[in-house]
């Protein structure tokens, strides 16, 4: 007896995440920094650092990121990029790290358009500890920039959300769209629209780049590679500007010379056009588990 009920097929199951999905982990993962951070400020009775900020990021971030990839389908390895990647892609990546160097002169040129206003005292607290208030400091620094950041960052954006949006969205909207929400937690809270304009637009083309060599080596640690690269570039920057200044990147004031501008954009495009050229001919998604339809380009 079935009281007139038929029996349905059970819809098969979707690629993960949709749009909407990708917006609310990535608002989620920075609701659960701050969480994080604060509980454990409170359970240990300690202040502000970066030490502090590591933790919070990687158990906020890094919570969110491993539900979230519970979620996606089989066969998860493969769609999360947990594997390793051909080791021709090497010199690609290396050849990206200047990229630091154009993100700083853009962060220039923002600010000679549209200088940024004071930032609250607490937040040049914690860029003094940045810029290398001491042999702890730096080390903080380096822990964060370096081993924390990229790793977790990477895992949830390029790792769990890109391959998602990428299946919905097809490869340019889906990696645009990563980069954007990426982007988004690296605004932080800012007084004004000038000052949140250029972290966000650095943070933005450098997710381009993340996502363009995640596309192209199908896997996660590459971007997770070049990411900590570029981190520890900025801070060997930063910690030798008194014997080794460099004019717009670790200097105060100024613009970055031509005579590394240029071979630094040069490289750059260079290194971004091959793996871009590897990026469209890798494949949009994995078919799903029980259906036989293929995502369009």
């Amino acid at each position: 007896m079935n009281f007139g009920l038929e029996p349905r097929e059970l819809s098969p199951p979707r690629h993960f995440p949709g749009p909407l999905t990708a917006f609310v982990l990535t608002i989620g993962s920075v609701l659960a920094v701050v969480f994080a951070t604060r509980f454990v400020m409170l359970l240990f009775g300690v202040g502000p650092s970066l030490a502090l900020l590591g933790v919070g990021e990687a158990l906020g971030v890094g919570a969110i990121a491993t539900f979230a990839a519970t979620r996606v389908a089989e066969p998860q390895r493969e769609r999360l990029g947990l594997q390793g990647f051909d080791f021709s892609f090497v010199p690609w990546l290396v050849m990206l790290l200047p990229v630091i160097v154009l993100l700083s002169e853009l962060d220039n040129l923002l600010r000679a358009i549209s200088p940024v206003p004071e930032i609250p005292e607490e937040m040049k607290k914690l860029q003094a500890e940045f810029m290398g208030a001491g042999a702890l400091a730096t080390f903080e620094a380096a822990i964060v920039a370096i081993g924390i950041s990229p790793v977790v960052e990477e895992w949830l954006f390029r790792g769990v959300i890109q391959q998602g949006l990428v299946a919905h969205l097809a490869r340019v909207r889906g990696v645009v769209l990563t980069a954007g929400l990426y982007a988004i937690v690296h605004v932080g809270p800012a007084p004004s629209a000038p000052a949140t304009l250029s972290p966000f637009l650095s943070s933005f083309c450098l997710g381009v780049i993340l996502g363009t060599v995640r596309l192209a080596t199908g896997s996660v640690l590459a971007p997770i590679l070049l990411s900590a690269g570029v981190s520890a570039l900025g801070l060997i920057a930063l910690g030798t500007a008194d014997s080794f200044p460099i004019e717009g990147l670790s200097a105060p004031g100024g613009r970055t010379s031509l005579t590394l501008l240029l071979p630094s954009l040069a490289g750059v495009a260079w290194a971004l056009h091959a793996i871009a050229q590897r990026a469209r001919a890798a494949p949009i998604a994995l078919p799903l588990p029980g259906d036989d339809t293929k995502p369009s380009s």
